[in-house]
C-alpha cells in the first residue's frame, strides 16, 4: 500500500506501509506446503465390517499404508492375516495403499472377507 502526502513545498512523496506483508512466492509455498503436511497428517475413522456384520474402528492418517491397518485388525481377530481379504466398493484393497490413495474419508467402510480357496467339486 502507498500513500502520497503532500508537504509544504507541495512536493509529492511515496511511503510504503512496511506493517502488512507484502505478497511473496517463497511464502505462498511454503504456505502450500504446510497445508499439503496438515492435510497428510489428518486423521480419520475407518471401519472393516466382516461376515457377521460386525465392526472394528481404527483411527488412522491418510498416509498409514493398509496392510499396517490389516495386520492390526487380524490381530484383534486372532486369526491369521493371510485368511482374509479386504475389499472396499467390492475391489480387493492392496497392502501397500494408503488412505490418501483410497481416497477414503472419515467413516469409509472396508469389509474383510474370508479369502476362499478351491474349486468346483
Amino acid at each position: 500500500m502507498f500513500l502520497l502526502s503532500t508537504g509544504p513545498n507541495k512536493a509529492t512523496t511515496r511511503h510504503q506501509n512496511l506493517n502488512q506483508p507484502q505478497p511473496n512466492s517463497k511464502t505462498n509455498t511454503t504456505t502450500n506446503a504446510t497445508m499439503s503436511e496438515e492435510a497428510e497428517n489428518e486423521q480419520l475413522t475407518i471401519r472393516i465390517k466382516d461376515g457377521n456384520g460386525e465392526e472394528t474402528q481404527f483411527k488412522i492418517k491418510k498416509t498409514t499404508k493398509m496392510g499396517k491397518v490389516f495386520k492390526a485388525y487380524a490381530e484383534r481377530k486372532g486369526i491369521s492375516q493371510s485368511t482374509l481379504r479386504f475389499l472396499l466398493d467390492g475391489e480387493r484393497v492392496a497392502d501397500d495403499q494408503t488412505a490418501k490413495m483410497l481416497e477414503l474419508e472419515d467413516g469409509d467402510q472396508i469389509d474383510a472377507v474370508l479369502e476362499q480357496v478351491g474349486g468346483s467339486a
